[in-house]
């Protein structure tokens, strides 16, 4: 089922994050490090046929990997740099399609399209002022990303073939809001985050079709 939360209301809440820095009692910064597991759960807002006829999308399960560096500006609020791999994709289950080896026959098929970027993104973190072990956090910004590799995957239950996918676009940006929980463990934190993303470019050259992702990341920074 494709995930939706409202572009607008997304980056309205992105920028309230972000705009709370002016407020915050900046100290000399700390740097940390870390890095991060994900299961990412992501679609696309729709996708249509050749006719223009909007077609029923399924979410797909991949991963995520990534690295970080965290630049302390206060109590509450600091800088977040990313680099990650990410794997995305959806599913349009049962699409009629021609047979390659003989154009006459009409085969239906499962289509699945799966993406692997490369992204960077940049957000600003907020950390509640707990005392304790378990400290809660906010986080929102942007990313930008290169497709590294775009396949298209036509399966039935017999027989399943993988093509390049040709017309994706290799360039892309988008919006990133989350939360989490730190929890202090040895030298440095423990965290699990869930995090949404929302692409601001399609997939596809000349479509609608946009990546939305929803991500459980546990990892670890010190």
């Amino acid at each position: 089922m494709p995930i939706h939360i409202r572009p607008l209301s997304l980056l309205l809440l992105t920028g309230l994050i972000l705009s709370s820095a002016a407020y915050a009692d900046v100290s000399p910064g700390q740097i940390s490090k870390g890095g991060k597991l994900g299961v990412v759960v992501s679609s696309v807002n729709s996708h249509k046929d050749n006719s223009g006829n909007t077609m029923q999308t399924k979410s797909l399960t991949g991963y995520q990997a990534s690295l970080f560096v965290n630049f302390r500006q206060s109590k509450i609020f600091s800088y977040q740099m990313e680099l990650a791999i990410v794997g995305k994709g959806y599913k349009i289950p049962n699409v009629s399609v021609r047979d390659t080896r003989d154009t006459s026959v009409i085969l239906i098929k499962d289509v699945t399209t799966l993406l692997t970027y490369l992204e960077l993104p940049v957000m600003a973190k907020i950390s509640l002022p707990v005392r304790g072990k378990y400290i809660p956090y906010f986080l929102g910004g942007g990313y930008g990303s290169y497709l590294m590799s775009g396949k298209l995957r036509l399966s039935d239950t017999l027989l399943s073939d993988e093509f390049k996918l040709a017309n994706a676009n290799k360039v892309g940006a988008g919006a990133i809001l989350g939360a989490g929980l730190d929890i202090k463990a040895g030298s440095g934190y423990a965290c699990l985050e869930l995090r949404y993303e929302i692409d601001l470019t399609s997939v596809i050259k000349n479509q609608p079709e946009k990546n939305r992702a929803l991500t459980f990341y546990i990892g670890y920074r010190y």
